[in-house]
């Protein structure tokens, strides 16, 4: 039987990380250390919601304040971004009492950050986490080859990439943070339509019929900030070394797992010749580039127009932030030479870059990497959403119980029904839910080794008993109900999917 996973369990682990001093944005930093340490029993031990959510609050600016600062020392804003913090907080009930479906995120940002740092920390889930560290790994091998060959000085802008590299990531936990954080903070504009309706609904009563709707728009002069901000969130930074024809013997020199690097071939490097080694040294470049993908400025601007929240919550960063103004850098090719500060830079576009995608729809998983991590551990958090269920004007706080384990090489997530006190309680239809979700998020064609997943929804209600299963792992995927497999594209009523036998043809 494995541990349930709730919110009194992921922060309990991340008190226990901080008391181990393996917290990199609070290593060293007493006063936020201290505040941390205070709010995080307050928020186990509240017992009402108002208590709960006010704790909250406080735990979300001190985690923001100490994260944020690590990566940029620069706080200018940050007084009326909590400001607005405070009123999306506020904001919040409001769209709760006009939406019967509304579920929480003041809270589930929290839980989304302590849930994915007890599965990035737990060394049970680093199977998951195997191409995350590429770049390093690549870096270090490449290192080694040069100070093995006694050329490390020929190669200034392979340093320069490679010294940021371990600056950045010293600073991925609070990068992890603050996505986590944030990434939500657009919500609150995709429901205006909803307050609409309600206000409209009660107008008639007053004798008052002419009610026009609260609109907006962007004038033509934030259109030219809105463009670059897409530009910049579109674009991925590429390090490709690049050598003329001699120097096909370089690829020898490497061991390789399919594409990734991982390691010397130390046979091949002794052997080579003084004069190999002065091919490598004149004619083998490794330009950093900054390259805007079409793809993704099309997807990105297709979201801003219609006020996706992803998109938004990066927007409203970058906005009223000066560490997100003051961002140096010169795209193409030129972004080695006339970029200062390659961790700071790729810090900061990876935390847009990550909330922004969490809700585009082309967003296609095949392994877990920097932009991937926060939608992936976003899909997974469920123990603790506050909603109001059935269209009842209640409050629920539980609907199912969470289980995430790996066994056997698969990332594990059982969700557990077992509320009875909860009417129209219906685990094979969030079931369905999830199963067209992961579907279309994950990209199964692609999906690396790294990355397999076995999700179910387990009704363990009176009379409901059943245990609905999706897996998904490369070129495969089944759906079972009570250990029977299902057509998947009948089962979901979509011709969007594939029966399994034919995603083994992809």
């Amino acid at each position: 039987m494995h541990a349930i996973l709730n919110e009194t369990v992921v922060m309990n682990f991340f008190l226990e990380e901080m008391e181990e001093d393996k917290i990199s944005f609070l290593r060293g930093r007493k006063g936020h250390q201290e505040k941390i340490k205070a709010l995080i029993p307050q928020m186990i031990a509240s017992p009402g919601m108002n208590e709960k959510i006010q704790t909250a609050s406080l735990l979300w600016k001190a985690l923001f304040e100490a994260a944020m600062t690590h990566i940029d020392s620069n706080k200018k804003g940050y007084s009326q971004f909590f400001q607005f913090f405070d009123a999306y907080v506020e904001f919040e009930e409001l769209i709760f009492a006009s939406d019967s479906f509304y579920r929480d995120h003041t809270l589930h940002c929290l839980w989304v950050f302590f849930l994915g740092e007890y599965i990035r920390r737990h060394d049970e889930f680093a199977p998951l986490f195997k191409d995350m560290a590429q770049s390093y790994d690549t870096g270090a091998v490449l290192d080694q080859l040069f100070v093995r060959l006694g050329i490390t000085h020929c190669f200034d802008d392979f340093y320069r990439l490679y010294h940021n590299l371990t600056v950045y990531k010293e600073k991925e936990d609070a990068i992890r943070c603050i996505s986590a954080l944030t990434h939500d903070l657009g919500y609150p504009i995709k429901k205006f339509a909803k307050i609409n309706k309600s206000i409209k609904r009660v107008l008639p009563f007053f004798s008052i019929g002419d009610y026009k709707e609260f609109s907006f728009e962007y004038t033509s002069i934030q259109q030219h900030y809105i463009t670059n901000f897409i530009n910049f969130i579109s674009s991925d930074i590429f390090c490709n070394p690049q050598g003329t024809a001699e120097l096909n013997f370089f690829s020898d020199l490497l061991t390789f797992d399919g594409q990734k690097v991982t390691g010397l071939n130390l046979e091949a490097v002794d052997a080579l010749t003084k004069e190999q080694i002065e091919l490598l040294k004149n004619n083998l470049k490794m330009p950093l580039q900054f390259i805007q993908s079409e793809a993704k400025t099309l997807a990105f601007t297709s979201d801003f127009q219609n006020y996706e929240h992803g998109i938004m919550s990066a927007f409203l960063l970058a906005k009223n932030l000066e560490a997100f103004q003051n961002i140096q850098y010169v795209a193409g090719e030129n972004f080695s030479k006339h970029t200062p500060n390659y961790a700071d830079f790729m810090a900061k576009q990876n935390i847009l870059q990550s909330i922004a995608l969490h809700t585009n729809e082309t967003q296609r998983i095949a392994s877990i990497d920097g932009f991937t991590y926060l939608t992936l551990v976003d899909e997974l958090e469920e123990f603790s959403r506050i909603s109001r269920a059935s269209q009842s004007r209640e409050f629920v706080t539980e609907f199912c119980t969470s289980q995430i384990y790996m066994e056997d090489g698969w990332l594990c997530v059982d969700f557990t029904f077992d509320n009875e006190t909860l009417e129209n309680l219906d685990p094979e239809r969030a079931f369905k839910g999830r199963c067209k979700r992961f579907l279309t998020l994950f990209d199964i064609k692609n999906m690396a080794p790294s990355l397999k997943i076995r999700l179910r929804c387990i009704s363990e209600l009176k009379g409901k008993e059943a245990i609905y299963q999706l897996t998904i792992s490369h070129k495969y995927a089944d759906i079972q109900i009570n250990g029977i497999s299902e057509s998947i594209p009948r089962y979901l009523k979509s011709n969007e999917f594939y029966p399994t036998e034919e995603y083994a043809k992809l």
